[in-house]
């Protein structure tokens, strides 16, 4: 007995100070920052994510000064242990508020960000909540604490979706988002590749490709001209192994208050928009297993163009 009681507080004391290179990342991260520039270990606290039994940690750089905040508060990341002693990085982003507490199969993540992340102004609360999946490796979106499922797009990421290595069929999207774009005389700028929550039942993330902020743009007939907005093109909504929807509008939200979650689009009219405005049109797009995609159902009057 004794000698396990030994060996669990040699384990603890081998993980007091976060591993040698993940306070490497995060000392090249501030060693620009104005000085002092504290110790990049001073940054970092242990946390319980997986629940494996191994250490997680959060790093804090608000305790490094206020260069790395902003009106979204201040930057955050979570790393996370994996088998073999390496650590992913789950979590990176500004927040105004930051808490973990534990889920029954892994943490769960609450947090308040900028309000645009709500399709909102910077100064509106956006509060959104997530939990650990151990078998995905990942955070999914869930509803938050208020109860509030209803995601706007485009969606807020965990961490960021990288330009290089995505699907294949993520790729096909993409080209066709731009093909039909340049088929107008245009450049495709700004297509946002999002992952989503589940929208297919298959307890996979899926993705959705472009958004409100990605357009065709007719670039300027002279140097110092403005370029021109084109319609189009839209965007796709894609499973791991096929498109499963493809719609003009490229405004949209998602809510995972349901299972799978409900794609929402969004079709702006001459009379919605704006705060004091009327709602834009809403058509809910759920899962359907025997037609394997998402199937349109009754459109309605939603909140506003800004989605929340």
């Amino acid at each position: 007995m004794k000698s396990l009681w030994l060996a669990a507080l040699l384990m603890l004391a081998a993980c007091a100070s976060a591993p040698p290179d993940l306070r490497a990342k995060v000392a090249q991260d501030i060693k620009d920052d104005m000085p002092p520039v504290p110790p990049a270990g001073r940054l970092f606290s242990r946390v319980d994510i997986s629940h494996d039994g191994v250490a997680d940690w959060r790093v804090d750089y608000e305790r490094s000064g206020m260069g790395w905040c902003g009106t979204g508060g201040c930057t955050q990341k979570l790393f996370v242990s994996r088998p073999g002693g390496a650590y992913v990085l789950a979590f990176e982003e500004q927040t105004r508020e930051f808490r973990l507490r534990r889920g029954r199969k892994g943490a769960v993540l609450d947090i308040e960000i900028h309000g645009t992340n709500c399709g909102l102004s910077g100064v509106n609360e956006c509060r959104r909540s997530f939990r650990w999946d151990e078998a995905q490796g990942r955070f999914i979106e869930q509803s938050n604490r208020q109860g509030e499922g209803r995601l706007a797009g485009p969606l807020f990421q965990t961490i960021p979706v990288a330009d290089t290595g995505l699907p294949t069929i993520v790729e096909v999207a993409l080209g066709e988002l731009t093909a039909a774009c340049t088929g107008l005389g245009g450049d495709y700028v700004g297509g946002v590749v999002s992952r989503s929550p589940d929208l297919d039942g298959d307890g996979r993330p899926d993705w959705i490709v472009g958004s409100e902020y990605g357009g065709c743009v007719m670039p300027a007939a002279e140097p110092g001209g403005e370029a021109t907005q084109l319609p189009g093109p839209g965007l796709r909504v894609v499973a791991e192994d096929a498109a499963i929807l493809a719609l003009v509008s490229p405004l949209y939200a998602v809510d995972v208050a349901t299972t799978p979650a409900t794609f929402i689009s969004i079709t702006p009219a001459e009379d919605c928009g704006g705060y004091d405005q009327q709602g834009c049109m809403e058509t809910p797009y759920r899962w359907d297993p025997a037609f394997g995609h998402l199937v349109a159902g009754r459109a309605v009057r939603g909140r506003s163009l800004r989605l929340e």
